[in-house]
């Protein structure tokens, strides 16, 4: 990945950026986009973001002057390890954080499930997990939407199977 590419996918407002500018009466003004992203990034990231975007053709400048996305949703390999695909995630778990805090119950969902698992299955439970993420996108896509949800999925070990594994760098 070029930087301005890793940072696209590392940033997690890049792509909500993205998403905003597909939504009818988006704006083009930092100060909009910062307070329609909840203040949770700067008018100078709002900026970058725009000029990234526009740089490695995400979005362009349609002849009116208005911007367009130009490439729709991304999927990266569930198996690819890349220090950009982890701090995305972790942007997201962050701000799933703050919006536990932050938003009322009835605008938020959060749900859990501790099981007994077997690292047997996880290759079949990541694709069904994979099936319910573009199951759910089909479903409830909205074109016509004005807001940008994020939906995270998490499945990981509680426990230490191997404590003589290294851990990921």
């Amino acid at each position: 990945l070029s930087l301005a590419e890793f940072q696209i996918l590392s940033d997690w407002y890049f792509l909500a950026i993205k998403n905003l500018i597909s939504c009818d009466g988006f704006q083009e003004n930092t100060d909009w986009i910062r307070k329609k992203l909840r203040n949770k990034v700067t008018n100078s990231q709002v900026e970058h973001a725009l000029t990234t975007l526009e740089k490695c053709g995400v979005i362009q400048r349609l002849p009116n002057g208005k911007l367009s996305v130009v490439q729709q949703p991304w999927r990266t390999d569930p198996k690819a390890v890349s220090s950009a695909i982890r701090r995305h995630h972790a942007g997201m778990i962050h701000l799933a954080l703050e919006a536990l805090e932050e938003q009322r119950p009835e605008d938020r969902q959060y749900m859990g499930l501790s099981l007994k698992f077997s690292p047997k299955k996880m290759e079949a439970a990541k694709k069904k997990l994979a099936d319910f993420l573009e199951s759910f996108n089909q479903e409830f896509f909205d074109e016509s939407s004005q807001e940008i949800f994020q939906l995270n999925l998490q499945l990981f070990s509680l426990t230490t199977p191997n404590p003589t594994k290294e851990p990921l760098q």
